[in-house]
């Protein structure tokens, strides 16, 4: 496991957020985990071998596997009222480049962007 530093954005209509924050590059499970900075401290996990995304917080458990061109079903628990949702996702595009990643996708029809930047010390 290295310590790296991630950029990271997840863009709609509605919405854009942008992080630069420290994470861990896990080489034999071949993942990424981060936290953002927002009030909620998310915790992101993206595994490049599945092409799952979860991302964790006091409120929100999400998780969202993706293939290209194909629906998917992700899960949405809303921790409060102790509900979860399924919900659809149409993968448009997975880009990745080493551990740089891009998808582009729908979750109920409603289109993201999910942009992760992975630059490793030296």
């Amino acid at each position: 496991m290295s310590k790296v530093k991630i950029t990271s954005s997840i863009v709609n209509v509605e919405n854009n957020y942008f992080y630069e924050v420290f994470g861990i590059l896990n080489k034999k499970e071949n993942k990424i985990t981060y936290f953002e900075t927002d009030e909620l401290k998310t915790k992101v996990t993206y595994s490049y071998n599945t092409n799952t995304l979860i991302r964790e917080n006091k409120n929100l458990y999400m998780k969202y596997t993706f293939n290209k061109n194909k629906e998917t079903k992700g899960l949405l628990e809303i921790k409060d009222i102790k509900r979860t949702l399924e919900v659809t996702i149409k993968t448009k595009n997975i880009e990745r480049k080493n551990n740089d990643l891009k998808i582009d996708f729908l979750v109920e029809e409603e289109e993201f962007s999910y942009k992760v930047e992975v630059k490793e010390n030296e």
